[in-house]
């Protein structure tokens, strides 16, 4: 029987309660790695990669690790113990991996131990197993650091999911505080990878720009090093959308499914049905309408053309293509036919 815990369960909302029940629960389960290689998803905040973690969990013994490089737990892992940590990490983002820190990232993905508060733990979801043998990696907050795992891309089944900016944007909005004055504070950053062109537009566009503008400049800045370093690294790294699973999900499913060298795609098709943890309640039910096609297309409600033009207008100042203005599906460059 699927059981689904609404967005307002007391659990969910309460943070000591779901923190000590995460202490807890987490430890039960154990770990032996098997002979397939572990998953490795490459995604960014709202794009639909917890729905497609907690639906890929279904797979019997695959150890699902939600954001292990995210602000919630990077800051108090052994990530943490190198000196210039403080240096490379502020908001919602690692920005890079200095020399001196890559052997400990090896450390941090080799030990389960160290990622443990990070993987599943609510015994009653499709992804809570008592043993596991492979790691499902979702990693959304290292985009600016991404080539450290397009460098190991070939130890992992390794694909990246995109979404829509638009959606993306509102959602973000809704849910964040903006962090572009973060981003442009990092010096390092700004100097290895913008132009004086860009770095004067998106100075500009702090100071005198929207709200939504600001959420605009910020995914297009986290799709910065990412879509640059991809074409290196492609033959290994297949890149999907959120709106091509969505759109046919049996397929998406069946093509990840032989790629990951998965056992149960029915299991998991079976859980795409369930709204992920980070689904606000008032999506619900929109989440779980039959008609997907309008779904995908629904944010067009909450946004003029004219807005989606000025937000397009944004993103073709930094280069970032994968999406074209009046597009549901990513350019072709970026579209994975299953």
């Amino acid at each position: 029987m699927k059981v689904i815990i609404p967005q307002s369960a007391f659990v969910r909302k309460n943070n000591l309660v779901r923190e000590g029940l995460r202490h807890v629960l987490t430890a039960i389960p154990s770990h032996k790695q098997g002979t397939k290689k572990d998953i490795l998803m490459l995604s960014s905040r709202r794009s639909g990669s917890t729905w497609l973690m907690e639906s890929m969990g279904a797979e019997p013994g695959l150890r699902t690790l939600n954001e292990p490089f995210g602000p919630k737990y990077a800051g108090r892992s052994i990530l943490a113990s190198i000196p210039e940590f403080k240096g490379i990490e502020s908001g919602h983002r690692l920005y890079a991996f200095p020399e001196s820190m890559l052997p400990i990232v090896d450390q941090y993905m080799s030990a389960p131990s160290y990622t443990r508060l990070a993987s599943a733990y609510n015994p009653l979801a499709p992804g809570y197993h008592f043993k596991t043998n492979r790691t499902l990696w979702k990693v959304i907050h290292a985009n600016p650091a991404i080539e450290y795992f397009y460098k190991r891309a070939q130890e992992f089944h390794t694909f990246m999911l995109l979404r829509h900016p638009c959606p993306t944007i509102l959602s973000m909005e809704r849910k964040y505080e903006p962090e572009l004055d973060l981003i442009l504070s990092n010096d390092a950053f700004c100097s290895e990878h913008l132009d004086s062109a860009q770095l004067n537009f998106l100075q500009d566009l702090l100071k005198n720009g929207s709200r939504l503008d600001h959420f605009a400049a910020e995914w297009a800045l986290e799709q910065l090093v990412p879509i640059r370093k991809l074409p290196k690294y492609r033959s290994d790294i297949h890149v999907l959308s959120y709106e091509a699973l969505r759109l046919d999900i049996d397929k998406g499913i069946g093509f990840l499914a032989e790629y990951c060298a998965l056992e149960a795609p029915d299991k998991i098709i079976l859980a795409t049905n369930t709204p992920s943890a980070s689904t606000a309640d008032e999506r619900l039910k929109t989440v779980q309408d039959s008609d997907q096609s309008g779904f995908i297309a629904g944010w067009r409600k909450r946004m003029d053309t004219k807005t989606e033009q000025h937000i397009f207008s944004i993103l073709h100042k930094l280069g970032i293509d994968y999406y074209e203005f009046g597009r549901d599906l990513p350019t072709p460059d970026y579209h994975t036919e299953f």
